[in-house]
């Protein structure tokens, strides 16, 4: 496939016919997560969980989050409900970049690393995911 020409201007200086000129346009190519992303995306699931369990007036310490982020029963519903919280950050201006990617794959990709043909992104889904998650919370704050 051809992805055709852009319009180019050293330094975005001036796109006039003189100082302007065609350039090929690159393939896309898909986007690499990298360790750091994936570790990024992580943390923000720890601060989500932080986040819940403070709107909940619960105390929940360092090793019961790490407890749950290490859970795989765990993965989808930690990747809704971040990702959810991200979209709101995202609405704000504020963007965390590819660890968004990372928390997508984590709940609309099966966990061998393929998209999930007929995935479709709901607010229910989001929902039930954060009352399973505010359920572990309570459960582990009164441990």
């Amino acid at each position: 496939m051809d992805p055709g020409e852009r319009l180019y201007s050293e330094k975005a200086h001036c796109f006039c016919p003189i100082c302007s000129w065609m350039v090929q346009k690159p393939h896309l190519q898909p986007v690499r997560l990298t360790p750091a992303d994936k570790r990024r995306a992580r943390s923000l699931q720890g601060a989500f969980l932080r986040q819940l369990a403070a709107k909940n007036d619960l105390v929940v310490g360092d090793q019961a989050i790490d407890a749950m982020l290490a859970d795989v029963e765990l993965r989808e519903a930690l990747g809704l409900c971040t990702y959810a919280a991200d979209l709101f950050e995202r609405l704000e201006g504020r963007a965390v970049g590819p660890a968004s990617l990372a928390l997508w794959r984590s709940f609309a990709w099966t966990p061998q690393g393929s998209p999930r043909p007929d995935f479709e992104l709901t607010v229910a889904a989001i929902l039930t995911a954060e009352q399973r998650l505010g359920a572990r919370l309570i459960r582990d704050a009164g441990a």
